[in-house]
């Protein structure tokens, strides 16, 4: 009997002990530990979020611990490029959140007119009277790339027909986005234009936002062209980050300017007339205007003379009072963009005219003609 007692007493102890210790593996809600605190973020609507637009995120708050956590007070942190949009509540309580549970809360937030892409980091802090713990999450923003044509450049700066011409192109990207494997294709639908082998075309690569890069284009300038501004196209053909190919084209006016390049061809002096006669010849690309020659003799002014006009390939005359010595011919002209600009070349006049020498030859060969007729006829006489 006493046996018996003693076993059961000894049962009862065990069963005490055991019960005791799988109490101690459930805890009290008095209180609750942060480290158990996790955030993840569950939604984002749109994704990526697009800059100057409004997005919406939902965040589990999770209670990683076997406590539960009651009044919970849970606050954001949104900084740039993200504000909470008016009516949000930047702090927020959560009456209850159970152990090993978790629970979910939404904010709508504005993502800057200005935000990059990438991915930014939003703060949420837990708070359990004076202490809080810090948890964070990140949200993509994806921009769109936009470029312009901040610059033209051309080189020579005075373009000329039949030349060859370098053309800096500079694209900077003002969107909020990267402009892809960013390429160049230059293009005119005037046909004075003609790409240089390959350098119709220019790689520049990826453009990311606020950055600028130039394109370098060659072409050649039809030797025919005119003088005036002719259009271009520069065609930017660039993939977003959403891999999709895009198309930018920027219009440019090209001008054609060509130069003036005037030459004595010769010069004639017409004694009978008294006047010295030069011939002056455009060999340039562009058009003399409002032409005045001026011809200065040992140091006197000799006498002016005027045309209106003098085109590219074409010659005109000027006369000028008889006279001779040295010193030199001034024409001052109007280019084709109003500029007034000039030429200084040196001349000699003799008193030799070449009229009268020409006419010396004639005399000659008359002479040579009647020695020869009547030496012929002298052979026939004495025949």
């Amino acid at each position: 009997m006493k046996v018996k007692w003693f076993v059961g007493a000894l049962v009862f102890f065990m069963f005490v002990n055991v019960c005791g210790a799988q109490l101690t593996l459930i805890p009290a809600d008095t209180s609750y530990d942060f480290s158990h605190i996790n955030l993840i973020l569950t939604n984002q609507n749109p994704y990526p979020a697009e800059p100057g637009k409004n997005v919406n995120i939902e965040v589990e708050i999770q209670n990683n611990g076997y406590k539960n956590v009651n009044d919970l007070v849970v606050e954001i942190y949104p900084k740039e490029p993200f504000t909470l949009l008016p009516g949000e509540n930047k702090t927020k309580t959560i009456k209850r959140v159970s152990g090993k549970d978790s629970v979910k809360t939404s904010y709508n937030l504005r993502v800057s007119d200005s935000a990059v892409s990438g991915e930014y980091e939003i703060e949420f802090r837990f708070y359990s009277d004076s202490e809080y713990i810090s948890r964070k999450i990140n949200i993509n923003v994806q921009g769109e790339p936009k470029l312009i044509l901040k610059n033209l450049t051309v080189f020579p700066e005075k373009i000329e027909p039949g030349t060859e011409v370098r053309i800096l192109a500079l694209i900077k990207n003002i969107g909020t986005g990267t402009a892809k494997m960013t390429e160049l294709k230059f293009s005119s639908d005037s046909g004075v234009f003609i790409p240089l082998l390959s350098g119709g075309y220019a790689y520049i690569g990826d453009i990311t936002p606020g950055e600028e890069k130039t394109g370098v284009l060659e072409i050649t300038v039809d030797s025919d062209a005119e003088y005036k501004n002719y259009k271009a196209e520069i065609t930017a053909t660039y993939k977003d980050e959403n891999s999709e190919t895009k198309e930018q084209v920027f219009t440019a006016g090209i001008p054609v300017k060509g130069v003036v390049k005037l030459n004595i061809v010769s010069q004639e002096i017409n004694k009978e007339r008294g006047v010295i006669r030069i011939e002056v010849a455009n060999k340039g690309t562009a058009d003399a205007k409002s032409l005045e020659a001026k011809l200065v003799l040992n140091r006197m002014l000799v006498g002016v003379d005027y045309t209106s006009q003098l085109k590219s390939t074409k010659k005109t005359v000027f006369d000028f009072p008889f006279a001779t010595g040295t010193g030199y011919l001034v024409i001052n002209y109007t280019e084709p963009d109003l500029k007034e600009s000039g030429i200084v070349k040196e001349i000699s006049v003799s008193s030799v005219s070449s009229d009268y020498s020409y006419m010396n030859v004639v005399w000659v060969v008359i002479v040579l003609v009647v020695i020869f007729v009547a030496w012929k006829f002298s052979k026939r006489v004495k025949r």
